[in-house]
């Protein structure tokens, strides 16, 4: 007789009823069981249609706030004796994978977000659509889309003839809380078509927890797809602190211990800082109890931009390096009262904002000085008339059209001279041939 709550409930019965009731009550447990399941799927859909913007910010900053937590506790990963890879090899397993983004994948957008890839780390599940609502959407809703590949696209790759392939790194301004209609990967499209380039397809594989060396990882895993151009859209909000973070794993090494009062002190910031806690005062508070690290982050980014430079040259792919600033960085209201109001609250100083500026110059200098064109965005969405930025700090529709008209005259110049360049060669190797 098995035991309530383990297994189907069938009580003790005279022998001779025993069958009919055995029967009656495999009946009802099915049918409870279908019922259930029904049920399941109606609660999982309902919740699935009712997702809200609210909903969105706080698994976004629940996410930052755990994986800050455990990032100050060594990891446990440990390299099995049996694995050849060399020391110093820049790859994670899927189990080390798994264990870096568990709470990405449990909280950010639910379960089956994301997918290992040994060159990523992990990537945007294929054939998502997730819709939300979203109050401060003209339509009140937005719908999260991946195609096969895993890319904020609604076709796919080689759907059409195209003269360009451009692909597009970054985190989830990049991948975009908007419909992948509006992104700006593709109203670049609509912007280089107007200029009559209307083959060219601007790649999407932005995507939410991105840094630096995922960036490097997005270019070596599409290099067989021949990019015309690469464009990387670093992110001032927190590319820097989750750079560290993934820094030590891939050494196999625990980060530093929290300073004393520190936990408590996220704690705080997590409730007066709500969505702005992800998008900017995380890292002015790591860096501020962990100076030290800001050297190890600079190191990071250099490190990325020399093996992006390095296979960009080696491909003839020319290089877009693009600045992102959080709207805490911006001088202009509403953002300009929430930090000063955010400062106050949690005793942020004018250093701890110039620790991360100098991280942000120093990246775009490294940038530059291996041959990239750097496009900084700081003061074009310092001017714009419009906000730019939803309330939760993520582009808005109007932000993401800004930051397209301001990348396509840099793209177009870009895609001009990998042309110029590709028919000098032509013609050089037809003059030796001859």
């Amino acid at each position: 007789m098995a035991v309530p709550g383990t297994a189907l409930y069938i009580p003790a019965v005279p022998p001779v009823r025993e069958a009919v009731y055995r029967r009656r009550a495999l009946a009802v447990g099915l049918g409870l069981a279908f019922a259930g399941v029904v049920a399941v799927a109606f609660v999982t859909w309902r919740g699935a249609r009712e997702r809200t913007s609210s909903e969105l910010f706080d698994r976004r900053v629940q996410t930052a706030l755990v994986t800050t937590l455990r990032e100050l506790e060594p990891r446990g990963l440990e390299l099995d004796p049996s694995d050849e890879r060399r020391a110093g090899e820049r790859t994670l397993t899927e189990a080390e994978v798994a264990a870096l983004v568990p709470a990405l994948r449990a909280t950010l957008l639910g379960a089956g977000t994301f997918v290992y890839d040994p060159d990523c780390f992990y990537r945007a599940a294929p054939n998502r659509n997730e819709p939300y609502a979203w109050p401060e959407h003209p339509r009140g809703t937005w719908t999260s889309a991946t195609n096969s590949d895993g890319a904020r696209e609604d076709h796919e790759l080689g759907a059409r003839e195209l003269d360009a392939f451009v692909l597009v790194a970054g985190d989830s301004q990049t991948e975009g809380m908007c419909d992948n209609a509006d992104t700006f990967c593709t109203r670049l499209e609509a912007e280089l078509a107007t200029a009559g380039r209307p083959r060219i397809e601007v790649y999407d594989t932005g995507l939410s927890g991105y840094t630096f060396q995922n960036y490097v990882g997005v270019l070596r895993r599409h290099l067989d797809r021949a990019p015309a151009v690469f464009v990387t859209v670093f992110y001032g909000g927190n590319d820097f602190v989750e750079a560290v973070r993934l820094e030590h794993v891939l050494r196999r090494e625990p980060q530093p211990p929290s300073p004393s009062g520190y936990d408590a002190l996220l704690a705080r910031a997590h409730a007066a800082a709500k969505s702005a806690f992800s998008q900017g005062v995380n890292q002015w508070l790591y860096f501020r109890a962990h100076p030290d690290e800001a050297a190890f982050a600079a190191a990071a980014a250099r490190a990325a931009c020399d093996e992006i430079a390095a296979t960009c040259a080696e491909r003839g792919i020319p290089w877009i390096a693009v600045y992102l600033p959080t709207p805490l960085e911006l001088t202009r209201a509403p953002w300009r009262d929430l930090r000063a109001r955010l400062r106050d609250e949690l005793g942020l100083a004018d250093e701890d904002e110039r620790r991360i500026a100098d991280l942000v110059d120093g990246l775009l200098a490294s940038a530059r000085e291996r041959g990239a064109t750097v496009v900084d965005l700081r003061p074009v969405l310092s001017v714009a008339e419009q906000r730019c930025f939803w309330s939760e700090l993520h582009l808005d529709l109007d932000g993401h059209a800004l930051v397209a008209k301001t990348l396509a005259p840099e793209l177009l110049r870009a895609l001009e001279h990998r042309t110029a360049t590709e028919d000098a060669a032509r013609d050089e190797h037809g003059g030796l041939a001859r």
